[in-house]
């Protein structure tokens, strides 16, 4: 024989939506042009950056100014994807497509 109780209990699982309101849109940048003539100018852009880069006894540093040239050279040379606008189902949009059903044709 156990001495071991079940334990029965009841748990309310509630999945919070929080997170999605505070959810900002993070520009992307525009990977597409890299199949453009924008390509070689990025690249030479680039190639004359990373040259002036200095090594560093802390090979963390140089990392993060190589990433922050590669980065901030992307950004001027194809910019950025813009947001896309989804259809949205706000009462604006809903209103209207009711009116639009609900009109003899």
């Amino acid at each position: 024989m156990s001495d071991h109780f079940l334990v029965r209990a009841k748990i309310n699982i509630r999945i919070s939506t929080e997170w999605r309101k505070t959810q900002n849109y993070k520009e992307k940048i525009d990977r597409n042009a890299l199949k453009t003539s924008t390509a070689k100018l990025y690249q030479e852009k680039l190639m004359l950056k990373l040259q002036n880069i200095q090594e560093r006894p802390n090979i963390s540093e140089t990392w993060k100014e190589v990433e922050q040239t590669v980065k901030t050279i992307a950004e001027e040379v194809f910019g950025y994807i813009p947001e896309k606008q989804g259809k949205c189902c706000s009462m604006k949009n809903v209103k209207e497509l009711y009116i639009k059903k609900i009109e003899p044709a």
